[in-house]
């Protein structure tokens, strides 16, 4: 709880300055709270004005004998909204502006900006990243870092939101250092010296081909089928980006972006596309190393079962680069579908339902064979005990005591997804389980181009299995950002709800667009002013709002919505809104 006056004591131990962390609850400081940053406690000092002592949210200061001194902040690069309606004065030779703060617990400042001559006459509010220069008056002074542009532009936003959630990191050392170790493409030579010194099992003559969706442009996985004499062989490649990492020293050279981000406009790749493109992307005709996983399976009559799982690193030439809605023209691909189907009884025919199956058995098999050395990142998903969109509680105190037998499937998992499940990267010690696919053991190891926590997996496996010798620098990489598993979350939580509002938001994206959509709506809540607040599923858009309606609306019920875009708000909240269109 925030203390509406929160007052302390500094004092010194042993000639050491205690120092304390801030948390502001809003931009006007109506409520703070001070921890005490050895102790984690909350802490109580006497005379401590923060408004006055100029702190902001999340400051680490000291505190001794009236005085504050800030030791540090993490306000370096604020995203912000600069409103040029109005001026504040000026500062040498440009005038002064407000801008808001994204982060709602920050105040508002004051910026010198000069608007361009070409500028609209509306006088559209404009994106920033700046930074704390001073706080001398009532409103800190700030520093423009970087120019993004104006809110009524979707690219702009998109390029905001990336600072807003701290993604918009650079890319300048990891994409220089690559280009200067990749002057020229490995040789055969090379090649052939990497086989040798990694025992290398050769696979050029395997059909090896990837299913991927039709815009896929990293591709992290291939398969192959071959028939013995006691049934068949699948195999599932996955690139492997850590030996590569290794051949050319990049350790040091990777950057703070832990995945891939793939927004409307273009993708933030976790690794520089000229590392990808020329040596890990299983590309259609490209020879490639890839850490493997074989499949032996035995065929008895009409049944097929799987008899062991093998691991190596192998180097092999991709035959196709085949889509969902394409593969099945392809032999090799119809073989691996009719044995698939005899392994697994839920006699599965989507494509996406065959890959997904490899993906995750070999997510999980890794994850029994790191379990043996007890080491690894997992992947813990957890359901709460309620375990149902229908009988699941609500903090806030919403009605949810409705059935949801009538909802269709698809919405009925969401709303379970959306209001039980929480997912999270651990170490071994914390494993538990992962209970959406009602797995005992679970990790990610599947997608090394673009992320993080795979590139590590990777790096770990094949140390476990012998398959690969890593220098120092691998070791200091993979040491280093196993302890930074909550950077990790963070910012993977981050991206997807990045993803999610930048791809709605590119759905409308047009001068003044409104489009009816079906909405499943649940966890009313009663307001003080009388109205009442719902939460909107659409599952066309997979897109969940808050709606306020005076409507009184049964749990779980579905209603058709207007959704509209309002390209010159700056406020991600007020860019797109609903309302409730009644059907006669």
């Amino acid at each position: 709880m925030y203390n509406k006056l929160t007052f302390s004591i500094g004092f010194r131990i042993f000639g050491i300055m205690e120092q304390f962390r801030i948390f502001v609850a809003d931009k006007k400081y109506s409520e703070w709270q001070v921890i005490n940053v050895k102790t984690d406690m909350p802490t109580i000092l006497p005379g401590l004005e923060p408004l006055h002592c100029k702190l902001l949210n999340n400051d680490i200061f000291t505190f001794d004998n009236g005085i504050v001194r800030v030791v540090s902040s993490s306000h370096r690069n604020i995203a912000g909204v600069i409103i040029i309606s109005k001026t504040f004065g000026t500062y040498k030779d440009k005038f002064l502006y407000k801008c808001i703060p994204n982060d709602h617990h920050l105040p508002e400042f004051l910026v010198p900006y000069n608007i361009p001559y070409n500028f609209k006459k509306s006088l559209t509010p404009v994106y920033v990243s700046f930074k704390f220069k001073s706080w001398e008056e009532k409103h800190p002074r700030g520093e423009i870092v970087k120019t993004i542009g104006t809110t009524d532009i979707l690219s702009n936003f998109y390029e905001y939101q990336l600072v807003c959630k701290n993604l918009d990191i650079s890319m300048k050392k990891f994409n220089n250092d690559v280009k200067k170790r990749l002057t020229v493409l490995p040789t055969p030579e090379t090649i052939e010296a990497i086989k040798n010194k990694h025992r290398v099992q050769e696979r050029l003559k395997h059909f090896v081909f990837t299913v991927d969706n039709e815009d896929t442009r990293d591709y992290d996985d291939a398969v192959s089928i071959v028939s013995t004499d006691t049934g068949y062989i699948i195999s599932v490649y996955i690139s492997n980006v850590a030996l590569w990492m290794e051949t050319y020293n990049l350790w040091n050279s990777f950057s703070e972006r832990i995945s891939t981000i793939y927004l409307p406009d273009q993708k933030r790749p976790m690794i520089p596309s000229i590392l990808s493109d020329c040596l890990c992307s299983l590309k259609k005709g490209e020879e490639r190393f890839a850490f493997t996983m074989d499949m032996h399976i035995i065929e008895q009559q009409s049944i097929c079962h799987v008899s062991k799982i093998t691991y190596s690193n192998c180097f092999i030439r991709v035959r196709e680069n085949l889509t969902y809605s394409n593969c099945h023209h392809v032999p090799e691909y119809r073989k691996l579908l009719k044995v698939i189907q005899r392994i697994d009884h839920n006699k599965m025919t989507s494509s996406r339902d065959v890959i997904n199956y490899l993906m995750v058995t070999m997510n999980h098999n890794v994850a029994i064979s790191m379990i043996k050395c007890k080491n690894g990142i997992y992947r813990n998903v957890n359901t709460s005990s309620a375990g149902s969109a229908s009988s699941a509680g609500s903090a806030s105190g919403a009605s949810t005591s409705a059935s949801t037998d009538h909802l269709p499937e698809d919405v009925c998992n969401y709303l379970t997804q959306y209001r039980n499940t929480f997912g999270e990267y651990v170490k071994y010690a914390d494993m538990t389980s992962h209970n959406h696919l009602k797995l005992d053991s679970y990790l990610h190891i599947t997608s090394p181009i673009r992320r993080v926590v795979d590139l590590l997996n990777m790096i770990q496996i094949q140390i476990n299995l012998g398959l690969m010798v890593f220098g120092i620098d691998a070791d200091v990489f993979h040491s280093n950002w196993i302890g930074r598993l909550d950077y990790i979350n963070t910012s993977m939580r981050a991206t997807r709800k990045l993803q999610n509002i930048c791809n709605v938001m590119a759905l409308f994206d047009g001068e003044f667009r409104d489009d009816i959509y079906k909405g499943y709506v649940f966890d009313k809540i009663a307001k003080v002013d009388g109205q009442l607040q719902y939460s909107v599923y659409f599952p066309e858009i997979k897109y969940t709002c808050k709606f306020i309606t005076t409507e009184l609306f049964r749990e779980y019920s579905a209603h058709y919505f207007e959704v509209f875009m309002f390209k010159d708000e700056y406020n991600v909240n007020k860019k797109i809104k609903v309302a409730y269109r009644k059907v006669s």
